[in-house]
């Protein structure tokens, strides 16, 4: 893969065939496109938290669990307790999951999360390759990383010259444009007259 200063990257197509490579240049997404897309994508997480909080809450109520059942004097207070507390850890731990696996199954099954789609971006192996569930668990951990370390991984995107931030290192991975990016600055702009 080679990369030019105008941050263009030319990987191989995915579906290229062993005798013939022809290279396809794509655009490495920027930092800004980056934050946006990670936006979306807390709060498509965050709403979907709420409704499923929300689903417990009438599905209890439905059962006729409540609040008020959990007085100390109610005489079916130790067994409705547990059953709660039971449904209430199995109800965390599924949105536990569910944050991960948001963005761990869409990037190997699309390539991209809902917010990274909506703004045409895609994340791919630095080879062009899409990525494999090891890879996308390695980024997915390498964004625990970027983030401790006082957000220092994700702003090395500014900084770095593919446009990586750490947990894409990390990943062997990159993000970019969907749209093709002209293969050189004088496509883009035509020939230049002085």
């Amino acid at each position: 893969m080679a990369i030019n200063d105008l941050h263009t990257a030319v990987v191989p197509p995915p579906a290229a065939s062993a005798l013939a490579t022809p290279t396809a240049p794509v655009q490495t997404a920027g930092f800004v496109s980056r934050l946006t897309a990670f936006v979306i994508d807390v709060v498509i997480v965050t709403l979907s938290s709420i409704v499923f909080a929300a689903l417990q809450f009438v599905i209890l109520n439905f059962f006729g669990f409540s609040a008020r059942d959990l007085r100390l004097d109610a005489p079916t207070r130790p067994t409705l307790a547990v059953l709660e507390l039971i449904i209430v850890a199995l109800s965390g731990l599924a949105v536990l999951l569910f944050v991960p696996a948001y963005f761990v199954v869409a990037w190997v099954l699309v390539g991209a999360t809902p917010g990274k789609r909506i703004l045409g971006l895609k994340v791919i192996r630095t080879g062009g390759q899409r990525l494999s569930w090891w890879r996308a668990i390695v980024r997915l951990v390498g964004y625990w990383i970027s983030a401790v370390a006082l957000f220092l991984g994700f702003l090395w995107v500014l900084v770095d010259t593919r446009r990586q931030g750490w947990h894409d290192k990390l990943a062997d991975t990159i993000v970019v444009y969907t749209w093709q990016a002209p293969e050189s600055e004088h496509a883009q702009h035509g020939p230049r007259t002085e």
